[in-house]
C-alpha cells in the first residue's frame, strides 16, 4: 500500500513537471528578439518560479508577471515593470522584450535554447539558461 502512494506521488509530480515545462526554478536571457539580436550589454531575462510566476529585466525595467505552461503551449500574463527612463536603444529593446512574451503562445527547449513562439510558429524570442 505504501509503494502505491509513493508511486501515485510520484505520477503527480512528473504530472504537474509536464504541465510547467520544467521551467520553475530557471533562468533564461535573451539571446534574439525577433530575428534583431540583442544589445550585449543589456540583459532581458526571465526567470520562472514556482505557482506560475515569472520575473526578470526588461533591459533597463524589472518586471513581474504570470505564465500559463500547459504541454508546449505558453502564455502569458499582464506584466507590471518598474518605470525608470533608460537610454532609447535599451527602452526599444524591453519594448520589443515584453511585445514577444504578449505574443507568445508556445515554446520548445532545444538544447540550451528556449525557443518561444507565436500562434503561427514563428520563433520571437531565443534565450539560453543561465540559472538553474
Amino acid at each position: 500500500m505504501r509503494f502505491v502512494v509513493l508511486a501515485a506521488g510520484a505520477l503527480l509530480t512528473s504530472v504537474a513537471a509536464a504541465q510547467t515545462g520544467g521551467l520553475p526554478g530557471t533562468t533564461w536571457r535573451a539571446e534574439d528578439i525577433r530575428g534583431g539580436g540583442v544589445i550585449d550589454t543589456a540583459q532581458s531575462t526571465i526567470s520562472f518560479e514556482d505557482g506560475n510566476v515569472i520575473n526578470g529585466d526588461g533591459a533597463c525595467n524589472r518586471y513581474r508577471g504570470a505564465v500559463t505552461v500547459d504541454g508546449e503551449n505558453m502564455q502569458f500574463g499582464q506584466i507590471a515593470s518598474t518605470k525608470k527612463l533608460c537610454p532609447p536603444a535599451l527602452m526599444d529593446q524591453e519594448t520589443k522584450f515584453f511585445a514577444a512574451l504578449e505574443a507568445a503562445r508556445t515554446f520548445v527547449l532545444d538544447g540550451p535554447y528556449l525557443r518561444i513562439r507565436d500562434e503561427k510558429g514563428a520563433e520571437l524570442l531565443r534565450l539560453t539558461q543561465i540559472k538553474n
